[in-house]
């Protein structure tokens, strides 16, 4: 497995998040909005060399000066966003909390994405993995017709102070059009995630209400990966 670089600027995915309209904003809260199938896609990495993730400053994507040192290579899966120009805001998910950015146009292949997929797609253990102290796990679990989710996350401030921010999200429904929303009404703060199934990956934002301090349950989820639980 290669190694990528997480994201330095990876935002918790924000529960009405819009789609990117410029070139500076290819980060979580602008890579689409989950209750939209036209905002999110899936596509593979396909050609050679590897090719490097380009950042979403000024005057980027576009330019040798853009590339950062992430990169993705043949037979990689990317969900995809919002486009501009000839690049494509991407996110791929790894064991060090996943790396987003522009990736060409030209280097991705679209693939087609079930809208309504069955319950036993749903089911297993859930983690975006771990980098610069923050990540979630899930464990998706049939209930009769419903979908039951459980899940923690955390936010690492201080390890050796003991300084860590955690959260907790349990609930269940029944998946709309390939969504399951899921509100814990015993939460003061209200907590409430929308998931959604992109090919291998499950992508959620939540309304940052789940846990405490910068502790967020949004982003984008792969079996497999190295749980905190581990």
């Amino acid at each position: 497995m290669r190694v990528h670089l997480p994201c330095l600027a990876l935002l918790a995915l924000c529960w009405s998040a819009a789609p990117a309209t410029a070139a500076q904003n290819c980060q979580w809260g602008e890579l689409g909005d989950l209750a939209d199938p036209a905002k999110l896609g899936l596509a593979r990495v396909r050609g050679a060399p590897p090719v490097r993730f380009q950042r979403d400053r000024q005057g980027c994507p576009g330019h040798r000066r853009c590339e950062e040192r992430a990169y993705v290579v043949a037979g990689d899966a990317v969900v995809t966003g919002a486009s501009t120009g000839a690049f494509v805001c991407t996110y791929f998910p790894n064991a060090r909390g996943g790396a987003t950015g522009w990736l060409p146009q030209a280097r991705l292949l679209p693939m087609t994405v079930d809208p309504d997929p069955p319950s036993a797609a749903w089911v297993g253990a859930w983690s975006t993995g771990y980098g610069w102290g923050r990540g979630a796990d899930l464990r998706l679990s049939r209930a009769g017709a419903e979908i039951k989710v459980e899940g923690t996350a955390v936010f690492v401030r201080d390890a050796e102070a003991g300084n860590v921010n955690d959260g907790e999200i349990v609930g269940r429904a029944r998946p709309l059009r390939g969504v399951l929303e899921i509100t814990m009404e015993d939460q003061l703060d209200d907590c409430r995630a929308r998931l959604r199934l992109i090919g291998p990956y499950l992508v959620v934002a939540d309304n940052g209400g789940c846990g405490g301090a910068w502790v967020s349950f949004g982003g984008v989820y792969k079996r497999g990966l190295p749980s905190r639980r581990n």
